[in-house]
């Protein structure tokens, strides 16, 4: 016990761990209580299972840290947690074998005190499924978690794409797949044509999971920002998996623009962003007006690709559109082998008429201010990895 912290124990508790109602000092950083660890002998990681500190708590009032730390308190040996007030949960604190100690500390940015009850401490490997049901568990609601233990999520995955890659296409021959449950963008679909909040990443992708109950795999193409899939993994470990979807980019680039074309009567793209981060390609513009400002908007999209690598691996809708091997392999990495197609799927599916199709016009080629923006905004790093897909980048003339 640390500084004026007030600790009450439980004595009616006929549990070997009699809970702890803990209420932290004062001012935000300071220690509360430090627990000696016992590490067991003989605890393995793999993987999936990695060393934690299991703590069952209930945070009534502010905000606690938990971390393991050295045995003189002088350091913590792993990434420390922090827990809001809310419903009683376990938290799964990263350990090694060099820790010796638990510590609580109070984190109330307000400074004031902070109050939790503890109902026990465990030290195991914990394998990242556990640490995904816990997660979701304590997000939802009584009613939600009800809801989802009736109709309990399959495996989960997300293709990542900025559109006009052939997704409308690839989420129907997945969704006709038997054991997969595909959407394309249902959010925004959601969010246009039935008033609701437009949701993004983990609450999307859980709501996705509940409606595939009973597949083997449920998932969804286009509707998943790359942004999110760091918090969708951290969620549901292993059961999770993402990829990326791209095609060439000046095709895709046309189809782009022919999409803002087609519903330039119905929306407007807020371009705001481009005086601070392009701003020496606003000035290669003829006018400056819209349509042009546009057209940067579509160049610098291009740019996606790198950060999308850092999401799963890339597909290229020229492969997996033509041929079955390559959609089988797609079929294959985002149900982690889970789901075996019947013959003939992949087959049918890349025989089958494309969709959605944008643009119908035969290609213009480009003028010589809008090859002057790409040649601005086209990153060397995004074209060095667009050749390294196999696509021919040199009507881009840019060095990579």
């Amino acid at each position: 016990m640390h500084g004026d912290t007030i600790v009450q124990l439980d004595q009616s508790a006929s549990s070997d761990f009699r809970p702890i109602k803990i209420e932290t000092p004062r001012g935000s950083g300071h220690y509360a209580v430090s627990y000696p660890l016992s590490i067991p002998v003989g605890v393995t990681t793999t993987a999936n299972a990695s060393f934690r500190i299991v703590v069952d708590v209930e945070v009534e009032a502010g905000r606690i840290g938990l971390a393991c730390a050295t045995a003189d308190l002088s350091s913590f040996v792993a990434r420390e947690l922090k827990a809001e007030a809310g419903a009683r949960r376990k938290l799964y604190v990263p350990a090694t074998h060099h820790g010796a100690a638990l510590v609580i500390r109070n984190m109330n940015s307000a400074g004031q005190r902070s109050a939790a009850k503890v109902f026990g401490i465990d030290v195991r490997a914990v394998d990242t499924n556990e640490i995904a049901e816990e997660s979701i568990r304590v997000s939802m609601s009584p009613h939600e978690r009800v809801t989802y233990e009736i109709y309990p999520p399959p495996r989960l995955f997300a293709i990542v794409s900025w559109g006009q890659a052939g997704t409308h296409w690839l989420a129907r021959a997945l969704n006709d797949c038997p054991g997969v449950f595909c959407l394309h963008g249902q959010n925004f679909i959601w969010h246009l044509f039935g008033e609701a909040k437009y949701l993004d990443g983990l609450k999307y992708l859980q709501i996705v999971g509940i409606q595939g109950s009973g597949a083997k795999a449920a998932g969804d193409v286009h509707g998943i920002s790359r942004e999110a899939i760091s918090d969708i993994r951290e969620t549901f470990g292993d059961r999770f998996r993402s990829a990326v979807l791209v095609r060439d980019p000046l095709p895709r680039l046309r189809s782009e623009l022919a999409y803002f074309k087609r519903t330039a009567s119905v929306t407007t793209v807020n371009l705001d962003y481009l005086e601070g981060m392009l701003p020496e390609a606003l000035r290669l513009l003829p006018t400056g007006a819209y349509p042009e400002r546009l057209f940067v908007h579509a160049t610098n999209m291009l740019n996606a690709v790198v950060e999308e690598i850092e999401v799963g691996p890339i597909f290229r809708m020229e492969d997996v559109t033509n041929d079955a091997g390559k959609l089988r392999a797609l079929l294959a990495h985002v149900t982690a082998e889970t789901v075996e197609p019947p013959t003939g799927w992949a087959e049918a599916a890349v025989r089958s008429e494309p969709t959605n199709r944008h643009n119908s016009e035969p290609p213009r080629p480009l003028v010589d201010w809008q090859l002057a923006v790409l040649k601005s905004v086209v990153r060397p790093k995004a074209v060095a990895i667009y050749r390294y897909l196999g696509y021919d980048m040199d009507w881009l003339l840019i060095k990579s």
